[in-house]
């Protein structure tokens, strides 16, 4: 079965998914064509995507990757807080800077790896921070193994 193979990838498009802060755009450079995105002088601090509170079947290691780009990328400053939750356990996190792309209007891939039972209800979060703009594109799940 595909699932049990490592590499299966679940991908959660960011305009399908919850949120506090921000909204939908059109964005060509998106993978479905839109992506969520939150602006600097517009948007308060608020969780930007979280969901979808569901399992993966599979217990083990996985990779959540969370695609993303910022409007300004030389502000030494957190613009995201990216993490993989299950109730009220953290599984990962990582705090993100505006510095931390190589550049701005670029997509960019971050990564959290983290273990599971497979029966969890999970959470993919970013905390938008709003130091300059950001857009979330997608959130894609690896299956890593054992």
């Amino acid at each position: 079965d595909r699932f049990k193979s490592k590499g299966y990838i679940r991908a959660f498009e960011s305009e399908k998914m919850p949120s506090f802060t921000g909204g939908n755009v059109e964005d060509v450079g998106a993978s479905g064509g839109l992506a969520r995105y939150a602006a600097k002088n517009k948007d308060p601090q608020s969780f930007l995507v979280y969901g979808p509170g569901s399992s993966l079947g599979l217990p083990g290691r996985y990779r959540a990757v969370f695609r993303m780009k910022v409007a300004e990328n030389t502000v030494d400053k957190n613009v995201a807080v990216l993490d993989v939750v299950a109730g009220d356990r953290m599984l990962g996190e990582r705090q993100i800077k505006a510095s931390d792309f190589q550049e701005a209007w670029k997509y960019q891939n971050f990564s959290i790896e983290f273990e599971t039972s497979g029966m969890d209800d999970l959470q993919y979060r970013v905390l938008y921070l709003p130091v300059t703009s950001l857009w979330v594109d997608v959130v894609e799940v690896t299956y890593l193994g054992d």
